[in-house]
């Protein structure tokens, strides 16, 4: 399998440890700063090309690990070349370009995949398995944390909104896609932050905390920190009428479940990661099987999180057009 990694930035050194594991796999490296993508393909035995066209050309396809704002353009040329594309999340900053670069793979015939890189998790998927077979009876309760320090990146592009969406578009994605997988359609979305809307203030991070109405009656709290001085985080629960799931990545391996229903836990293998798990289903992408997380579904995603920062930005209840609400 060729691959190409295009961008070396942070995240992009968590898709190349994970995808030179993959059995048979060739990686080229692209990035606007030559030495950085030297750097990187000699980290794993790969190599480095000068021109997003030279790597286009070498591979089957391309892991796209980008600021958000430049997520449209480099898609677009891959697709356009009749590359499959796994894209990092949000897989754009706009409904319109997630449209254009939909139906472009659908013409061209090759997947768009987005990095939803949660569904790999175990806890998260096991809490999905169990809210299925009824662990916690009817959902009426969720509450999801997703939290770290203030990423930088290349000339501070995190902290620029309208480049990444801030915290909202960039981090809080994750647990978006991760509840409407679990829990289905959005009724509509309510959200504060810190950083958006008339009381935006100065602060060295930004944080947010959006509530959430499904359309099967169930809510969700949201919150999301770029502010967290113990660093990286993720907890969540889920209540409903006949127990309790709860994980805290920081207090126990796995999961918690109490209630009428039980069910085990399952701990993480300490020898794999999600990274790898996302890995391999794109390796098996351009094998031809189909992908488990569709580009409609970041679409999805991508709808709600604009939701938020809408309401955020407007302290107003943003309804879901049931269009966008889900896939």
């Amino acid at each position: 399998m060729r691959i190409g990694i295009w961008g070396t930035g942070g995240i992009a050194r968590a898709h190349t440890r994970h995808f030179a594991r993959l059995d048979g796999a060739e990686l080229v490296m692209y990035d606007l700063d030559p030495a950085r993508a030297e750097a990187m393909a000699a980290t794993v035995g790969g190599r480095a090309v000068a021109t997003a066209e030279e790597l286009l050309a070498a591979v089957d396809g391309v892991v796209i690990a980008v600021p958000t704002d430049a997520h449209y353009a480099c898609a677009r040329q891959a697709l356009e070349a009749g590359k499959h594309v796994l894209l990092e999340k949000p897989i754009t900053r706009s409904l319109e370009q997630a449209d254009e670069l939909i139906a472009l793979a659908q013409a061209k015939g090759v997947h768009l995949v987005p990095a939803h890189v949660s569904r790999f998790f175990p806890e998260f998927v096991a809490a999905r398995d169990r809210v299925n077979k009824g662990a916690v009876g009817t959902p009426a309760a969720i509450r999801v944390y997703r939290g770290g320090k203030a990423p930088q990146g290349t000339e501070g592009w995190f902290q620029n909104l309208a480049r990444s969406g801030g915290v909202i578009l960039d981090l809080a994605v994750h647990d978006f896609d991760w509840l409407l997988w679990t829990f289905g359609p959005v009724e509509r979305i309510y959200c504060r932050s810190v950083r958006m809307g008339a009381e935006a203030r100065d602060v060295p991070g930004d944080y947010a905390l959006a509530t959430i109405t499904f359309q099967n009656g169930a809510v969700a709290h949201l919150e999301s920190c770029w502010m967290d001085p113990l660093g990286f985080n993720i907890a969540f629960e889920v209540a409903g009428s006949e127990g309790l799931i709860s994980f805290d990545a920081r207090a126990v391996a796995g999961l918690r479940i109490t209630g009428a229903v039980q069910a085990s836990g399952t701990n993480r293998d300490a020898s794999d990661d999600p990274f790898y798990g996302q890995a391999k289903m794109f390796g098996a992408v351009l094998q031809g099987a189909a992908p488990t997380v569709s580009a409609q579904e970041g679409r999805a995603a991508l709808a709600l999180a604009l939701a938020a920062e809408e309401s955020a930005n407007t302290h107003r209840v943003i309804v879901m057009d049931p269009a966008t609400a889900s896939v």
